[in-house]
C-alpha cells in the first residue's frame, strides 16, 4: 500500500468511509456531524451534505443507483448521488437504539426503491425499504420536505418514505430465545449474490 494523498475537510474525527467505483465516489462521515463527498479518482472535494443531528456512525453507497445512506444516532437518511435528500426516518428512541452499522441490499437496476439494513446498539437488525407515497396537499402549498416533488395541478405530490420491513433480534437467531441484554450489532454485509445477510456483534459472533 502507498499513500496517494491526504484529504482535509472535517473538523473532528472521521468515523466512517464508503466508496463506489461505478460512481467514482468516496463519502466520509465525521463526529462533526457532516458527510463530505469526494471524487474518487481526482481525490478532490465535491460537496458536503447538510449537518446531521449527531456524529455520523455509518455510511453506505449503492453501486447501482449511487444512493448514499448516512446514519447519525438513531436517524437514517438517504441522499442521491448529487447529495440531495431523498428520505429520512428516526429508527428508534433512546441511546440504545443508536445505529452502529448499515449496508445496502442491491436490487435490479430498474427498481428505484432501495432495501437498507441497519444494525443498532440494542442488538437489533432492521430492514427498511423505500416506497413512493402519494400525499394530498393544498393546490398552492409548497413542498414541506426538500425531497418532495412540487404539488401537481390535482393537489397531490409523491414522496419517498422509509418503511420498516422486518426486525431481527440477533440473540433470538443465535439461541432461540431473547436475552435480557443484547450485544450491539457491530458489522453488516450482504453476500455478492444478495441472498445472505452477514451480522457481527460485540460478542464476536
Amino acid at each position: 500500500l502507498r499513500l496517494k494523498q491526504a484529504l482535509y475537510g472535517h473538523t473532528q474525527a472521521v468515523t466512517c468511509l464508503a466508496a463506489s467505483v461505478p460512481f467514482n465516489l468516496l463519502v466520509s462521515g465525521s463526529q462533526d456531524r457532516t458527510c463530505i463527498l469526494w471524487d474518487l479518482d481526482r481525490l478532490t472535494h465535491v460537496s458536503r451534505l447538510p449537518a446531521h443531528r449527531e456524529g455520523i456512525s455509518a455510511i453506505a453507497i449503492s453501486d447501482i443507483s449511487g444512493t448514499i445512506v448516512s446514519c447519525a444516532g438513531a436517524h437514517l437518511s438517504l441522499w442521491n448521488v448529487n447529495g440531495q435528500p431523498l428520505a429520512s426516518i428516526t429508527t428508534a428512541w433512546g441511546p440504545e437504539g443508536a445505529i452502529t452499522c448499515c449496508c445496502v441490499m442491491e436490487g435490479p437496476a430498474w427498481d428505484t426503491n432501495h432495501v437498507i439494513v441497519t444494525g443498532s446498539q440494542d442488538g437489533m437488525v432492521r430492514i427498511w425499504k423505500t416506497e413512493d407515497v402519494k400525499m394530498s396537499v393544498p393546490r398552492q402549498a409548497a413542498p414541506e420536505e426538500p425531497w418532495a416533488l412540487p404539488p401537481s395541478p390535482r393537489g397531490h405530490r409523491w414522496e419517498k418514505n422509509l418503511a420498516l420491513c422486518r426486525e431481527l433480534d440477533v440473540s433470538v437467531a443465535l439461541t432461540g430465545k431473547p436475552n435480557k441484554t443484547n450485544s450491539a450489532v457491530t458489522a453488516l454485509a450482504v453476500s455478492r449474490n444478495q441472498t445472505k445477510l452477514l451480522v457481527g456483534d460485540e460478542k464476536e459472533s
